[in-house]
């Protein structure tokens, strides 16, 4: 390639240039629905991707996660909450195999009094 042939190529793609803006500026109508359709494609396009690596490639929240926890609140069917006994926790600790541990907490307000005044705390076991 000798550079007049270079410089001939550059003078086309210029012109070239030229008359494709003058066209795109005759033909809004155009312009509009290739802009649009290049917005259509481009969401539609990351809206799946998104999906799909939110669904496919990324583990399910709390997996593997080793600071998790989940609070169990057990009910009778007339919807009294249900302690459970030493032995009954006992009992659920040996048959959550899935589980590294599980743990209980009992939250109770007792009531002291010193002189006139009373106060409630919450007691922890």
């Amino acid at each position: 390639m000798t550079r007049q042939s270079i410089a001939q190529r550059a003078v086309r793609l210029l012109d070239d240039g030229r008359r494709t803006i003058s066209t795109l500026r005759r033909e809004k109508g155009f312009v509009a629905l290739v802009v649009f359709s290049l917005a259509l494609g481009i969401g539609s396009t990351v809206a799946v991707f998104g999906m799909a690596d939110q669904l496919l490639l990324q583990p399910p929240p709390g997996v593997h996660d080793d600071r998790s926890a989940a609070y169990l609140r057990l009910e009778t069917p007339d919807g009294e909450e249900k302690r459970l006994t030493t032995p009954e926790f006992d009992d659920l600790s040996r048959g959550a195999t899935l589980l590294d541990g599980i743990a209980s907490y009992n939250l109770d307000l007792f009531e002291a009094s010193v002189g006139d005044a009373r106060t409630r705390r919450p007691f922890v076991d």
